[in-house]
């Protein structure tokens, strides 16, 4: 998805939420929400790190030590397993 596809959708409300899942591999995010193609927010439901992919990037980033409560905001397209220790995390486009 480009940039200028990304600008064109309205980023300021949850239509949409799903309970990521990274029991057994990396949640992918890019088919979860109706063609979107990118979480736009991860709610952390337990404290620990929290390992994800942006739009654009094959480069993961680690947010480390991650409170319970914390919400990322960006085009998130992948929770990564390895790495992860955040828990109850809900994925919400």
């Amino acid at each position: 998805m480009s940039d200028d596809a990304i600008q064109k959708k309205d980023l300021s409300i949850c239509a949409q939420a799903v309970a990521v899942n990274i029991a057994s591999t990396d949640h992918d995010l890019t088919t979860a929400f109706n063609g979107i193609g990118f979480a736009r927010q991860i709610y952390v439901g337990g404290a620990g790190d929290l390992k994800v992919k942006f739009l654009g990037s094959t480069t993961a980033v680690t947010f480390t030590a991650v409170p319970l409560g914390f919400v990322l905001t960006g085009a998130i397209t992948s929770v990564v397993k390895s790495g992860t220790s955040a828990t109850n995390l809900i994925a919400m486009a």
